[in-house]
């Protein structure tokens, strides 16, 4: 999200969140079932200012989000 604020982006992910959990999908058998996300967002600043090193805050994050039980986002 070039040019967004950490909040905002932030803010995305949670709605991408809440559409992902409220959507039901269905199998080959017509079997409905949900599925959630954990997300992490992270922002290039003046401690992070690589690909590599924004990629590993994000995935922190998401890790964060998991091990603080699942479904969230975390930053």
């Amino acid at each position: 999200l070039p040019e967004t604020a950490l909040e905002d982006a932030k803010n995305v992910a949670e709605r991408i969140r809440i559409i992902v959990e409220e959507t039901i999908m269905q199998d080959t058998n017509n079997n409905d079932f949900k599925v959630t996300v954990s997300l992490g967002v992270a922002s290039l600043s003046q401690d992070f200012d690589s690909l590599e090193q924004i990629i590993k805050q994000a995935d922190k994050a998401l890790y964060k989000a998991k091990q603080s039980g699942r479904n969230r986002v975390e930053v």
